[in-house]
């Protein structure tokens, strides 16, 4: 009886026979479980690998995550998956269905495209770089129909048969130019060129192939036409004769269904076939991953946990284990049920007790506890919880709190390998086990006395202008970009924020013509039909106001190039301005279209103060648009080379203390408080600037990647100090007292 037994004392709950491992996500729950087993094999020489059995209830969830964590893990260990799908386990299956899914209207960019993700296409036509694909596929405006009609929506500006003559003629001819092809004027793509151009080719042969089978797969057949059509697309897509599984047992289930009698004249379309054979493939999983001496990945099914040393099962999650009957209404079974009525419930929780019967050394459980998202608490499967309770009906000790670990969210933390903590193991190379370092800090070499380092004035520009990008990008060598790595599916319907800045820029100095719209829409650049000249016909609205006042101050000026160097205490900055020249009169005119007007500003100021400290006499304009008061126009006041040199100098020093610890600076909202600072003290400046740069990640800026970063870096409140206000002071003083002062 229970009352008999023997009581469970610390020393059983620890010799690992049971494990329970609480994970944010199913990848952090595969590198747990990856660490586990290297640790469980390193300690048992009697252990091998067909001893391990890994059960989880959704086997084509977790395979992705299993594969890429097991595929590159720093230790080799041999495994395999059982129970998955034909079209998951079998490249062959997965190519020709996706191809018989494809029609002339759903030839899309990305559905070609992950076509080259399968190793047997890429393998038959010898492509052997896919993201160059995939960008030349971007840049030529490719995005959806093999061959659109030339009409007024102008779709055929984006179909695959537009983009591949603009890919071919600019490898025959020279790229980035209009050339008349078939009476429309089309524009080379450019740069291609060598061993590119072949793989290019390569990749429109394989295009040319897929077009005539999918055109071949729109007819309606017999189904012994369609078991011949599925042969022939197998056997194309293989390198030699060999023999390949997952074709075979197509061709088997198609043989048995052409023996029906009743199918063998009937016409059948190519949608009622595809799903027709996709139900019949699905209902019959891939077992052959099952018992292969390797570490076995499968569904949790009856009878698999027998005989295995090392039984685990992942994904125990209280919604997903033991899985929930959902009766159907018609269901008169389940409204009056019996003893002996088929449960998916009660099957799971028997396989639960059979799997922790048949783990001969050691039964591991893991499952999400943790959100990803917040850190909230997630509740296990309530098997989970009912063994934890028995555990503890029969022991003194605390048994959650012993069988029990709660993994980081990240499988880099500094948590792993340190001897707080023996339970948090990792083999993964990310720390080892030292004091891990704040990232406010440089680890970068700093420069030996009095060897002045020479670099672009940009840098110092984005330095003092955008210190938190800066600082990412220069000194951590981080870059966040807002790139899909998708390819879009769609013809561009719309204007973003970048998109219309280029076409300020461009409305300032250029008037629009019939060949630059038609070049912008080739590209992708600008909406097709009437939407791309409507939007252009706006933003030159926009532009013109802008315009006159541009004229106006370059009115008898000729535009030039001004190139040179500044030399400041440590650093040599090399320059290259446009300038405006007339007589002994230079001028640098900057146009800022956006509501950041410091970005601009600081931007126009530094170079300013590049040419005056180089001797040179220099009258600096900022045209922008404020909201409250309309246009304006800032002029510099400032004339004095030593006065530029002194400013430059101040600035240099946080260029280099912006290289070495970053600096929580959001300009836009900064200068607001800093210019009231003379209200109040610098307790109140810096708690206001403090709830600026945090209210700021759930405010306009919550897009920004670099703020949001920001906020993982260690060290941040402590950088909002008096030696900030003192930063922000030797900025924004000189800008504001010759500079921001508005001309009219």
């Amino acid at each position: 009886t229970p009352d008999n037994r023997q009581a469970i004392n610390s020393q059983l709950l620890n010799d690992q026979s049971i494990k329970i491992e609480s994970c944010h996500s199913e990848s952090r729950e595969v590198e747990v479980l990856y660490n586990f087993l290297i640790k469980t094999l390193s300690e048992n020489s009697d252990l091998a690998l067909h001893d391990l059995l890994v059960m989880v209830p959704n086997i084509e969830k977790y395979s992705p995550f299993i594969q890429s964590i097991f595929d590159n893990a720093p230790y080799r260990l041999p495994y395999s998956l059982a129970d998955r799908e034909l079209q998951q386990s079998e490249e062959l299956i997965a190519v020709l269905f996706a191809l018989l899914e494809l029609t002339n209207y759903e030839f899309t960019s990305e559905k070609i495209l992950q076509l080259l993700d399968y190793k047997i296409v890429t393998d038959k036509y010898k492509i052997s770089d896919t993201q160059l694909i995939r960008r030349v596929v971007k840049d030529t405006n490719i995005r959806f129909g093999w061959d659109n009609p030339a009409d007024e929506t102008e779709t055929n500006l984006v179909s695959w048969q537009s983009g591949i003559e603009r890919i071919v003629m600019g490898i025959a001819m020279k790229g980035g130019e209009m050339y008349d092809y078939q009476g429309s004027k089309t524009l080379c793509y450019d740069a291609l060129e060598g061993a590119d151009a072949f793989e290019l080719l390569r990749f429109v042969a394989f295009l040319k192939a897929i077009q005539h089978t999918v055109q071949e797969g729109n007819k309606a057949r017999t189904l012994i036409e369609w078991r011949n059509y599925i042969q022939l697309m197998g056997e194309n897509l293989l390198n030699d004769n060999s023999p390949n599984e997952g074709l075979e047992m197509v061709m088997k289930r198609l043989d048995y269904l052409v023996d029906l009698v009743e199918l063998n004249d009937a016409i059948i379309p190519r949608a009622v076939f595809v799903q027709s054979i996709e139900s019949i493939l699905n209902a019959s999983a891939n077992n052959g991953g099952f018992l292969r001496g390797n570490i076995t990945f499968c569904s949790t099914l009856p009878m698999r946990s027998i005989p295995f040393k090392v039984v685990a099962l992942m994904g125990m999650n209280s919604r997903d284990f033991p899985r929930q009957d959902v009766p159907l209404g018609f269901d008169l079974m389940a409204r009056k049920p019996k003893r002996g009525d088929r449960s998916s419930k009660l099957n799971d929780k028997y396989l639960f007790l059979e799997a922790l019967l048949s783990a001969e050394k050691c039964f591991y459980l893991s499952y999400l506890g943790r959100s990803s998202k917040d850190n909230s608490h997630k509740e296990p499967s309530i098997l989970i919880e009912e063994l934890l309770n028995y555990l503890q009906q029969q022991s003194d000790e605390k048994v959650k709190e012993t069988i029990v670990t709660e993994h980081p969210l990240h499988s880099f933390s500094s948590h792993y390998n340190h001897s707080e903590n023996p339970k948090l193991i990792t083999y993964f190379n990310y720390n080892s086990g030292s004091k891990s370092v704040s990232l406010i800090e440089n680890s970068n070499q700093k420069k030996e006395e009095n060897n002045s380092t020479t670099c672009r004035i940009e840098q110092l520009i984005k330095a003092v202008s955008e210190p938190i990008k800066f600082y990412f990008n220069h000194t951590l060598s981080i870059y966040y970009s807002d790139d899909n790595l998708l390819v879009p599916e769609s013809e561009k319907f719309e204007l973003n924020n970048l998109d219309e800045w280029i076409y300020k820029n461009h409305l300032l100095k250029n008037e629009i013509t019939d060949s630059y719209i038609l070049e912008k829409k080739q590209k992708g650049e600008l909406p097709l039909a009437n939407m791309g000249i409507v939007n252009l016909a706006k933003t030159e609205e926009q532009v013109a106001p802008y315009r006159e006042l541009y004229n106006n101050l370059i009115n008898g000026f000729t535009e030039n190039t001004l190139s040179g160097s500044v030399q400041l205490e440590n650093n040599v900055f090399d320059y290259q301005f446009p300038i405006f020249l007339a007589d002994n009169q230079v001028r640098q005119i900057e146009v800022c279209f956006s509501s950041n007007l410091l970005k601009y500003a600081l931007r126009a100021w530094i170079k300013h103060l590049v040419l005056l400290a180089n001797g040179i006499d220099v009258k600096t304009y900022l045209i922008f648009n404020d909201k409250k008061s309309g246009l304006k126009t800032y002029e510099t006041n400032l004339s004095n080379k030593t006065e530029a040199s002194s400013i430059l100098k101040n600035l240099e020093i946080f260029y280099e203390e912006a290289s070495q610890k970053v600096k929580p600076i959001a300009h836009k909202e900064f200068y607001e408080v800093w210019s009231k600072k003379k209200e109040e003290d610098s307790t109140a400046i810096l708690e206001k600037l403090r709830n600026k740069i945090y209210d700021q990640g759930f405010g306009p800026m919550q897009h920004d990647a670099y703020l949001q970063a920001l906020y993982n870096l260690d060290g941040i409140e402590s950088e909002l100090n008096d030696s900030l206000l003192a930063s922000l002071d030797a900025i924004y003083q000189p800008l504001e007292e010759y500079f921001l002062s508005p001309k009219g």
